[in-house]
């Protein structure tokens, strides 16, 4: 199996806030406001739309109910969040103030402490953290136990990596509803850009136990399991989650097919990877890892132009990335055309001769070539770039391509030693058993 780095996509988490809209408000504000029956009918299909997620539909019934009735809050409320989740938060922003105006004039504090809250959740996601955080002051002056402003003040100082005051604030909300999902969802997300992979992934597990049908929890551990390496139950988690049904906020189907893809490639299910790696390229087609993994896969099922097509326009992003030609190079010595391997492979060394893969490449060529001296000096440097890089992911290629230079050179001992060290770094081959057998049965 050919090298592939450990890619972390640079993204940013978002994780949505949901409102439970408190049956208490809604009563309240019924005694004051009585809907006709063909209204009201209109708006508890609205609602119903809401909790479907069918956002656009809840949308225009909402407007309808507001048309009508234009100081009925639990209205403004559904259709101020529904348009968040339907992606438009400047329209959400006009009804929230409208709410907000309404609220103060019919004095209803509690109705008013979420407005202020949805309120600066909104201007926190159009960038605007200075008005968002006088709302979420506001709200927590008007009721200082709503668990959901604090949740906001936790996504608020996490988006700024004071990781401090942001599990400050979601342990208040939790130590006021320990039931409350999102809070653990939070904290596995700030977990999670700490690389505190374990953490993480007890924060969300906590989630999960708390409600087992929600997607946001599965969406994220997803995350926390893959950079743990294991890849079967990143997939797994991946599969709890519907394309259509991503978590509001979440990373998007860009990166859902991206960290699909490549478990697969861990795995080496490199068909597989390729499925899901292509459908990437629907949604970016300038992410240059894409193409890196696309290229890898490629390469190891043989189908080398598919891999140089892909690496050719991985190079062309990442053009100061030595390992794109390293790849490259290797895709040529497949091909047997070597001359375009020793200039690609040349270019790579003139901007970085210390780099372990690029070393190895050589070696490879050396090997194909039968110079199994300079293969052998080359391997050699190649493995002890690679173990003095600190927190590299070390791998077995290069010790499995030493081992059949050291069989070439009657070094029996030697090579059998290097096929051990790639079987337990997981190098795959069918040929290392059948190795073993021939040369290690001593």
């Amino acid at each position: 199996m050919y090298y592939v780095r450990f890619l972390r996509l640079t993204i940013i988490l978002l994780f949505v806030i949901k409102y439970s809209y408190s049956q208490n408000d809604s009563v309240s504000v019924e005694l004051r406001i009585q809907l006709d029956s063909t209204t009201a009918s209109i708006y508890n299909n609205a609602m119903d739309l809401y909790y479907q997620k069918n956002y656009p539909l809840a949308i225009k019934k909402l407007k309808l109910v507001i048309d009508k009735y234009s100081s009925y809050e639990p209205a403004y409320e559904a259709l101020a969040q529904s348009l968040i989740y339907n992606g438009d938060n400047h329209a959400a922003l006009k009804y929230l103030n409208t709410l907000i105006s309404i609220t103060k004039k019919n004095d209803d504090t509690s109705i008013l402490s979420e407005a202020y809250n949805m309120r600066g959740n909104t201007l926190f996601n159009m960038g605007d953290t200075i008005n968002a955080i006088k709302d979420f002051d506001s709200s927590l002056i008007i009721n200082p136990n709503d668990i959901y402003t604090y949740l906001n003040f936790g996504q608020y100082y996490g988006s700024k990596k004071n990781y401090n005051k942001a599990f400050d604030n979601i342990d208040k909300a939790i130590s006021l509803d320990s039931t409350i999902y999102e809070g653990y969802v939070l904290k596995g997300i700030l977990y999670w850009q700490l690389y505190d992979y374990p953490d993480a992934e007890q924060a969300l597990n906590k989630a999960i136990a708390l409600d087992s049908t929600n997607t946001d929890a599965y969406y994220y551990r997803a995350m926390t399991m893959y950079f743990q390496k294991r890849y079967r139950k990143a997939i797994n988690d991946m599969r709890r989650v519907q394309i259509y049904n991503l978590p509001e906020g979440s990373l998007g189907p860009k990166e859902y097919f991206y960290y699909l893809g490549a478990s697969y490639y861990k795995l080496q299910e490199f068909d597989t990877a390729i499925k899901y790696l292509s459908l990437v390229l629907k949604y970016d087609k300038e992410e240059p890892s894409t193409y890196y993994f696309l290229g890898n896969c490629y390469l190891n099922i043989s189908q080398y132009n598919q891999a140089l097509k892909y690496l050719s326009k991985y190079n062309k992003l990442s053009p100061s990335d030595v390992d794109g030609y390293s790849l490259m190079g290797l895709t040529y010595i497949e091909l047997e055309q070597y001359n375009k391997a020793i200039d690609i492979l040349n270019k790579a060394l003139k901007m970085d001769s210390a780099d372990y893969f690029l070393q190895y490449s050589y070696g490879r060529l050396y090997f194909k070539q039968n110079h199994y001296k300079e293969a052998l000096e080359t391997f050699n440097k190649s493995i002890a770039l690679m173990n003095d890089t600190i927190n590299h992911n070390k791998v077995g290629g290069p010790y499995y391509y030493r081992a059949q230079v050291y069989f070439k050179l009657n070094n029996i001992d030697s090579g059998c030693s290097d096929l051990r060290s790639a079987k337990e770094l997981g190098y795959s081959s069918d040929e290392i058993d059948k190795l073993l057998k021939q040369y290690c049965t001593h």
